[in-house]
């Protein structure tokens, strides 16, 4: 769920698309559809079809498989549906250019919200609004859908071409708010009990920059399984995610002034305190070169090892380390610590999980089926459809008792004996968040079965407390192609390049030159010309939301 990575950065790199018109639309097949039935929308056709599915993410692995997975098994029964799932091979942005020039888009593309791509297509008529569809096919498909969703998504035509996965609706908020479902973030901070047990430390410690650098040292030259222990380690590239969204939120670097205004926290002077803060942790000795080049998967596999003590990044990357460590060790578990924070005691910041989604599905004009498309999607959302794609089959993976999912002893198992055939058979095969309703699905998931789930579970709601509605800074980065965008795209590379070097300085003197510097740059680079545009967009989100003031204290400090 990786709504949770430089998205500004990302829509900045877009490709331009070379003659994106109106053109290439596919004469729906009238003959074929069915109009009327009983019961919801995709109960009335359920004449085998295949539909074309594409993901926009190169890692990932699901593959259709209904003789053998009992979920695709049961949806090809419930809807008739066949899906042809494709991903990108090499560059993910030429191979989905390429579809859209050659007008190939296939009946549903999943993509992050913030690809350009989606924009462009819907200007030019390449894409069906969804509004339309349900209308003429799925009109029952409007009882479930939340119109917050539908709002924030509606294009400045006044038509919805975009249908979001993990959108935390507020109606469902309210719905489920028996259950206690809030706000989450990836962004955390986890440790080894057992060796914070042996060496005399607390969860506590960590919530200070003196207190985690003296737990740090009591760590540095532990050995464990013959592997040394690395006091620390962060995600991939060790300073990207940390300076540029995690440690942010831990230091509550403010994302707006007094005025109402966006700020660039990388400019902020307690920014420098975080870089400064990374850099003691470098100099000290606590940092492994390695993760300035370790990929995720390498971490990973450190982890799984036992050789890194203390882990900040995205903690949704990470399940399967948490599990494969405990497994073979039971007493090495992870568990949240912290989070640290700025010198001036501030409560942390956490930047969401993506309260406007992390993906959007969209239907092409190129599809012949828009019928079964939408009606396809319809299913995924309803209870039925969340159902099977988060808990599986009634009666074989789970039982519902008292409103609430519970596995089947049959399930745990077959886990159990045979993990990966279980996966297979039982499993989503990798991922079948197409349409994913997060509320619902945390409302009534079940208790965690096994102690790795359990932990990640501790860890997961650590960051609840903290989590900030950040639905105000969503898609305010200048659209691609004008000169803003260009700007912004020259001005990320050269900071992700500065980085490093801000954290392997060998002084906090230098390390503040090195910022100067790097700020000075930027300027000249024409960053306060984003800014305009950014902020244009800032105050157009808390217009639709509502608000004066999107950051937490300056609610606090001069009211909504």
């Amino acid at each position: 769920m990786k709504k949770l990575i430089a998205l500004a950065a990302i829509a900045l790199l877009v490709i331009p698309v070379l003659a994106v018109t109106a053109g290439g639309a596919k004469e729906v097949d009238e003959a074929a559809i069915v109009r009327e039935g009983t019961g919801p929308s995709w109960t009335w056709d359920t004449e085998p079809v295949t539909l074309g599915m594409y993901m926009h993410e190169g890692w990932y692995t699901k593959r259709w498989n209904p003789d053998v997975n009992i979920r695709d098994a049961k949806i090809l029964e419930e809807t008739g549906v066949n899906l042809d799932i494709s991903v990108p091979t090499g560059d993910a942005q030429e191979r989905l250019n390429t579809m859209i020039a050659g007008q190939t888009l296939p009946d549903i593309v999943v993509l992050g919200w913030w690809f350009d791509q989606v924009r462009q297509l819907q200007e030019a008529g390449r894409l069906y609004p969804l509004n339309e569809l349900i209308d003429e096919y799925a009109p029952d498909f409007w009882d479930i859908i939340p119109q917050s969703m539908v709002d924030w998504y509606t294009a400045p035509d006044g038509n919805w071409y975009q249908f979001p996965n993990f959108f935390w609706a507020e109606e469902h908020l309210e719905q489920y708010a028996e259950y206690g479902v809030g706000f989450q973030s990836n962004a955390g901070m986890y440790a080894r009990q057992d060796i914070m047990d042996e060496l005399g430390i607390t969860p506590e410690d960590f919530t200070t920059q003196d207190g985690m650098v003296e737990a740090l040292r009591k760590v540095r030259g532990y050995t464990y399984d013959d592997y040394p222990v690395q006091p620390v380690y962060f995600g991939p590239g060790a300073v990207g995610e940390f300076l540029g969204w995690i440690g942010t939120s831990f230091f509550a670097v403010p994302r707006e002034d007094e005025n109402g205004d966006l700020i660039d926290m990388r400019v902020h002077p307690k920014y420098l305190e975080l870089v400064q803060f990374q850099n003691r942790l470098y100099r000290e000795g606590f940092m492994s070169d390695e993760n300035f080049v370790d990929t995720r998967q390498q971490i990973t596999e450190r982890k799984a090892r036992g050789e890194v003590f203390l882990f900040i990044g995205n903690t949704a990357d990470y399940t399967s380390s948490i599990r494969d460590l405990v497994m073979a060790d039971p007493d090495a578990q992870y568990v949240p610590v912290g989070p640290v924070r700025a010198r001036d005691g501030a409560r942390p910041q956490l930047v969401s999980s993506g309260l406007a989604g992390w993906q959007v599905n969209i239907i092409p004009r190129t599809t012949q089926r828009p019928d079964r498309a939408i009606r396809f999607l319809h299913y995924l959302y309803s209870e039925a459809g969340q159902n099977l794609t988060n808990f599986g089959i009634e009666g074989v993976t789970y039982e519902v008792v008292n409103g609430q999912i519970q596995w089947t002893d049959y399930y745990l198992e077959q886990q159990a004996v045979d993990p990966q055939g279980a996966s297979q058979r039982y499993g989503d095969g990798g991922g079948m968040w197409w349409a994913h309703n997060p509320v619902y699905g945390r409302a009534i998931e079940p208790e965690p079965a096994t102690l790795h789930a359990q932990l990640h579970a501790d860890i997961w709601e650590a960051s609840g407390p903290y989590v900030l509605n950040d639905l105000a800074w969503n898609n305010i980065d200048p659209d691609g192609g004008t000169e803003e965008a260009a700007i912004a795209a020259e001005v990320s590379t050269y900071w992700e390049a500065q980085l490093p070097q801000m954290v392997m300085a060998s002084s906090a003197a230098e390390v503040e030159a090195i910022w100067n510097d790097s700020v000075a740059h930027i300027r000249r680079l024409g960053i306060e010309q984003v800014w305009e545009v950014q902020n244009e967009k800032f105050w157009a989100n808390k217009e639709r939301l509502g608000l004066q003031y999107a950051w937490p204290p300056n609610q606090e400090r001069f009211g909504r």
